[in-house]
């Protein structure tokens, strides 16, 4: 990683998404060493930097970002390895236009809906004024839906149903894995944080009108 970013705006994504990391952290949606992350750079736009395995996400620093090919290859040698879900952040890169940074996250509130609406495949989200912090979305009207794929280890397979529905639905801006977790992207490390605290925020009201049975 430290080759790529001492001549590159590498540098500069790195430690906004630090900063993005540590927030996250703070918010209890990264819990142990959970949660993924990436990002990449105009300069090198067949290369994304993934978070290694394994890190605790308060002290996560540079260094702990690998650099991979949209094909998943190690371009240095190392004896960290990068997350295990690198496929589907590269399926993300691959199957949209512009993204520029992939977030994962743990929250409480998404692992549960994860869970509850799992049968149903699709949370969908309208009538929110914050849908329109969404890109693209300029009306409360607007019907946001986030797919719920079945939690597996088979990694190749579930970074095929990624790249199957975001090629059929290009508009998306998140997905949910049962019992997992939450991945949302930007075409910015600054946007990318912007869509996780939408998503998140409205989880969290969708969990409240669960609880008091007003969905």
């Amino acid at each position: 990683m430290i080759s790529y970013i001492k001549t590159t705006s590498a540098a500069k994504n790195v430690l906004a998404l630090l900063d993005v990391i540590r927030f996250i952290h703070q918010k209890g949606w990264a819990p142990a060493t959970s949660t993924n992350f990436s990002f990449r750079v105009e300069e090198f736009p067949d290369i994304i930097f993934v978070s290694r395995s394994g890190v605790d996400k308060s002290l996560i620093t540079a260094e702990d970002f690998i650099p991979l090919t949209l094909e998943g290859k190690a371009l240095q040698e190392s004896l960290d390895l990068p997350s295990s879900e690198a496929l589907l952040h590269l399926a993300i890169y691959k199957s949209t236009q512009n993204t520029q940074a992939v977030l994962h996250t743990h929250s409480k509130a998404a692992t549960i809906l994860s869970i509850i609406f799992n049968k149903k495949k699709l949370l969908e989200l309208q009538g929110f004024e914050l849908l329109k912090g969404l890109n693209g979305i300029n009306t409360h009207h607007a019907q946001v839906t986030v797919p719920i794929f079945d939690n597996t280890q088979n990694m190749p397979e579930l970074a095929q149903k990624f790249t199957q529905w975001l090629e059929n639905h290009p508009s998306t801006w998140g997905i949910l894995i049962e019992g997992h977790g939450f991945y949302t992207w930007g075409n910015s490390v600054a946007d990318a944080k912007k869509h996780l605290e939408v998503f998140e925020f409205l989880f969290d009201c969708l969990l409240t009108l669960q609880v008091y049975g007003n969905s």
